[in-house]
């Protein structure tokens, strides 16, 4: 066994020799060899080096974890309701606002949504309105610290300075 190097799972790295040809192997503590490595058997084993990122590539990972932050805060909420009905939130909120504001405005949305159902108009609106305050407000919440991330994120490639990305997820 050769070129030892503990990585970055805390397994370690070597070749390992097989019918003459040097062949690369993980070792990890379950492995017969683990033990006999560990104590210096095969010769010292590197210690693992954190690679060097370039701060493009680390400010694109970081984007990355943000957008997708952001979309595991959202997704129990729009777990519950197809795509299709979710295109429909704002339409669905703007009837509900003209509605509210002069009753004999057109809601060809709402009309269909509460016809044969045990639900009044007035009812769906109120409803309606609720769900969109509440559902902004959760999004409001979200996106204001995912943009805190970003800004910080934005700071560390504008000054090519990684310590920013500490403050990100």
């Amino acid at each position: 066994m050769q070129n030892l190097a503990h990585n970055q799972f805390g397994t370690i790295d070597a070749d390992i020799e097989v019918n003459g040809e040097w062949l690369p192997t993980t070792i990890d503590s379950d492995h017969e060899l683990y033990e006999a490595a560990m104590q210096g058997a095969f010769g010292e084993i590197a210690p693992y080096v954190e690679p060097e990122i370039d701060i493009q590539t680390y400010y694109d990972e970081r984007i990355a974890d943000i957008h997708q932050w952001l979309n595991e805060q959202l997704q129990p909420i729009s777990a519950r309701y197809s795509a299709a009905e979710r295109e429909t939130w704002e339409l669905q909120r703007q009837e509900a606002l003209s509605y509210q504001a002069n009753d004999k405005a057109a809601t060809p949305m709402i009309d269909t949504l509460i016809h044969g159902r045990d639900i009044t108009k007035q009812a769906m609106v109120a409803t309606i309105l609720h769900n969109a305050k509440t559902y902004r407000t959760l999004v409001a919440t979200a996106m204001n610290q995912a943009q805190r991330w970003r800004d910080a994120a934005d700071r560390a490639l504008a000054d090519n300075d990684k310590h920013y990305f500490e403050a990100t997820v």
